[in-house]
């Protein structure tokens, strides 16, 4: 289960690179703080997307470890 938030983390990273480089003008209007430059800018968008992707990736995986614990431990029934 850590791989689908180690993945999350990646993707959330790259969405957000994608994102500043693909349409710097809205990446500068929708987020705080932006660097003009492109290189910092590529930084400040991992930075920024890794961060939520691995929050994002983080709830998924106590959710499904959650279902996953209760399916398991919920079928064993006391003597």
């Amino acid at each position: 289960m850590g791989l689908a938030a180690v993945s999350l983390w990646v993707m959330g990273g790259i969405i957000a690179i994608l994102l500043s480089v693909l349409s710097p003008e809205f990446y500068r209007k929708t987020f705080v703080s932006v660097p003009e430059d492109l290189g910092p800018m590529i930084r400040y968008a991992w930075v920024g997307g890794s961060i939520s992707g691995v929050t994002y990736g983080g709830i998924a995986v106590m959710i499904i470890g959650t279902v996953l614990f209760r399916n398991t431990h919920g079928k064993k029934k006391a003597v």
